[in-house]
This record gives C-alpha cells, structure tokens and sequence, in this order.
C-alpha cells in the first residue's frame, strides 16, 4: 500500500510553466488532511489537469466524488472525467470556462484506489491532495475589453486573439471590424452594469467567458 501511495504523489504532474504563487480572499479553508500543493496559475479558462499513477487505478475509484474541482468555497464544479486506457492516468477539465480572476481547488482524495486482481479493488490514497489555481485572463482570447459610455448608446469594443470567430454581449452578436476586434452599441445601459462577453470558435464552440461592468 505504501509503495503505490508514494509513487501516486511523486507522479502528480503539474505543467512547469504554470509555477507560480497566487494569493487567495475570502476563501474557504481546504479540509483537513490534504496536502496542500503552492498555488498556481492559469490562463487558460479551459485548463485541464492531468493525473498519473505508478500503476493503474480501478476505474470504479475515478469518479467526480474521488477527483474533482471546487471554486473557493469548495463547491463542486461540473467537470469531465477522462481516464486512459491503461488507467494510469486521469485526465480532469471544466464542462464550462472558468471565471477569469478566480480562484479554485483541484482534489484528489483517498478515495482512488489502485486495480487490485481480477475486480478487486486494491489499496487507496493515503494522503490526498489539494492544488489551489488562479484563472488569471481569458486564456489569450479575449484580450481586452473597452466602452465608451453615453447615456443614449454605449460602445463596447472587445479585442481577442485570432482564434476567435464571433464574439456576443447577453447573447447579441457583435460586428467584426477587423483586426480582431469587435463591437457592439447597446442602448440604455447604465454605468456599473454587469455584460457578460462570450466567444466562439469558427464552429460556435465556447472559448471563453468573461463578465464586464461598463464604466
């Protein structure tokens, strides 16, 4: 049991270009008995996360109770599970994008446990782990956001990366000028208002999300 506990944390793989420390507020405290990995951050609001194991995992251990990602107060998020074919490895993404700027928990709890013979279940996770991450920007698509506000009609420019392909605020679509930037003029908008900016791929797939207040 201890060998496979052991090797289990040595072969947790974190991407090298994502080390870094980020600071958490308000946030709820990781329960007791995880080991606690330094913070890291991310800009890719898609980002997924990779598990790996000396040897395989029984596929009825890796489940969204027994691996899983939480915001900061530890809620589960929806998530989609991928485990190899040879179970050695566990692969972990959002169903959604992450919000930019905040922060959230990848968990991998003592409820994975190693392929034992035949259906049986062999030995668990001994020391759970807990690796706190930031969402720094919108994973290079939407680069920036900019309004310039009149009480008749606002106009909201976004600028993204080449990736992306139409851009909508509150589901309306807005006008690509070129150079990957678009916008959109929107009546009656108040300052302080909340939009919601979503983008899209060519074949209408989410590449990100990001919530603005026009000034």
């Amino acid at each position: 049991m201890r060998k496979f506990v052991k090797t289990l944390l040595i072969l947790f793989l974190i991407p090298a270009a994502l080390f870094g420390v980020a600071g958490a507020c308000l946030a709820a405290p990781i329960p007791s008995g995880f080991d606690v990995w330094d913070s890291r951050q991310t800009d890719d609001v898609l980002k997924s996360w990779t598990i790996r194991f000396n040897k395989p995992a029984a596929s009825a251990t890796v489940n969204k109770t027994s691996i899983l990602i939480t915001d900061v107060e530890n809620r589960p998020l929806d998530t989609v599970l991928i485990l190899s074919g040879d179970g050695t490895s566990v692969t972990i993404r959002p169903a959604r994008p992450y919000t930019v700027g905040s922060e959230y928990r990848l968990f991998v709890t003592n409820g994975v446990c190693a392929r034992g013979a035949g259906a049986q279940v062999g030995a668990p996770l001994a020391k759970p782990l807990a690796l706190p991450f930031i969402v720094t920007s919108a994973g290079g698509y939407i680069q920036s956001v900019s309004n310039v506000y009149h009480t008749l009609l606002t106009t909201i420019t976004v600028t993204t990366s080449k990736a992306v392909h139409t851009v909508s605020i509150d589901d309306a679509d807005m006008q690509y000028l070129g150079g990957n930037k678009f916008k959109l003029g929107i009546p009656g908008l108040a300052t302080g208002t909340v939009l919601s900016i979503k983008a899209y791929d060519g074949s209408g797939s989410l590449l990100a999300e990001q919530d603005y207040t026009v000034r």
